[in-house]
Formats: structure tokens, sequence, C-alpha cells
């Protein structure tokens, strides 16, 4: 199924196009985007979303660059997620006309790597939602790269990256001081080395720490859940912080 709309609380632009997303859940996703945009109405697409569409390929988001590049020059949000056949080479496609892209989600994706990473932060410098999840060829290059690009970013999600260590994690700890939401669900090769720079996200209202064994050991508390709380609390934890995920690894 194809899902096409206009954004909610959008109105016609300058041009007489509209504002509008799609959304890809058929097979053929590929074909279909390319003849989506190539179609003037188009023309300024703020969302695209093509989660799971599995046929998605590198050689379409070459035919977006090539050819549809004024069709994504106002885009803004655009998932990826589980588009298993996208390399580091259709991320460079995509996001080579994505200038204004703000939100990017490339979930579970085993073929991305650094490169990815550093022709994302090239070419969309406005990014302030990453999710990253399950990309586990991404490395601290990639932190490196993040944290010295987005600085401004809210939401960042690594789950399952594990390739990264506590260097990679505390360059974004001291750099992204705007970040709301961190994602570090099953990552156990982190340490209090990097946790405690924790204290440095003060805007910090969502933390996922599930599955981080150092929390239970390298720390030293053999509580339950409270005792965690309190250590993050005693390294001047934001007090605002409104969910707080985490249970013992095993």
């Amino acid at each position: 199924m194809v899902k096409v709309g206009k954004r909610k609380g959008s109105g016609d632009c300058e041009d007489g196009s509209e504002e509008r997303f799609l959304i890809f859940m058929m097979n053929n996703a590929g074909d279909r985007l390319v003849a989506a945009l190539s179609l003037s109405r188009y023309q300024n697409v703020k969302h695209i979303n093509l989660e799971f569409a599995r046929d998605i390929e590198d050689k379409h988001l070459e035919i977006v660059k090539s050819k549809c590049g004024q069709s994504v020059k106002n885009l803004e949000v655009l998932n990826l997620n589980g588009c298993q056949k996208i390399s580091d080479l259709g991320i460079e496609f995509i996001t080579y006309n994505c200038s204004k892209l703000k939100v990017f989600s490339i979930y579970w994706n085993v073929r991305v790597s650094d490169l990815s990473i550093r022709k994302l932060v090239k070419n969309c410098k406005l990014v302030v939602d990453l999710n990253l999840s399950g990309c586990k060829n991404i490395t601290d290059e990639s932190l490196k790269l993040i944290a010295e690009s987005y600085q401004g970013l809210q939401l960042l999600n690594l789950t399952r990256c594990i390739k990264l260590t506590d260097g990679g994690l505390q360059m974004i700890l001291l750099k992204c001081s705007s970040l709301q939401s961190l994602n570090l669900y099953a990552l156990s090769s982190f340490t209090d080395v990097a946790y405690k720079k924790i204290s440095f996200l003060i805007h910090l209202r969502f933390l996922d720490l599930c599955g981080a064994q150092p929390v239970w050991n390298s720390w030293g508390y053999r509580q339950e859940l409270g005792g965690t709380f309190k250590l993050l609390f005693k390294y001047n934890y934001n007090p605002g912080c409104q969910w707080l995920y985490w249970h013992k690894g095993t």
C-alpha cells in the first residue's frame, strides 16, 4: 500500500504545490518512489517513510539523486528502517539533495558503516533526531562525526551498535548537550568511565540503559533499581529526567 497525503497543519506552498508525505508499504516500493517523485505535485515532499520496504535498493536512490533532486530538496523526515538492501552508497545518494533533513532513521541495517554517517553529516547539517539502532558496523568514528556535526541533536538511538566504546560515547555526552532522549539498549561494552558523563546532559528526559552490564558491576551496586537511580543522581544526573529504563544484565 502507498499512502499519500498532506502534512497535517500545512498549507499549500507558494508555487501552488502541496507539502506532502509519502508512505510506501508494498512491493516495488523503489520503483513507486521514483515514479511518485517524478511528478511535479511532489516538489515539496517533506516526509518519506520506506520502513521495511524490502525491495528498495541503492539503484533507486541513485535515480532519486540524479533525476528527482528537486522533489526532495525540502525533505525533513526520512525513514529507511529495515531497508536491508541499502548500503553506504545508497545513503550517499539519498542524502545528497536533502540539506533540510531533520529526522533520519535507519534501524536494523547491517550494511551501513561509518561512511554513511560521514556522508550524512556532510549533506544534512540540520539533523536533530537520529536512529541508528541495530547498525552493527557503526564505530566510534561515527560518534565522533555526530558529536562534531550535530551539537544540537535532541534524540539519538544507538541500540545494539555493538562496536561502540567509552571513547565514542564520551564524545557524544560532552558535545551533544541538547540531547533529550538517549537509547543505549543492549550495549554492554560501556563502563562507568562514560556513564558518569551523562550528568552533562542537562536536558535529558529519556534514558534507556537496559542490558547495561557495567551499570551493575563497575558501579558496585548490589541493590535493585533504586540503587541505580541513586547513583545517577549522585553524579548530578538531571533530576528532570522523566523516564529511565534499566535492568540487571545477565
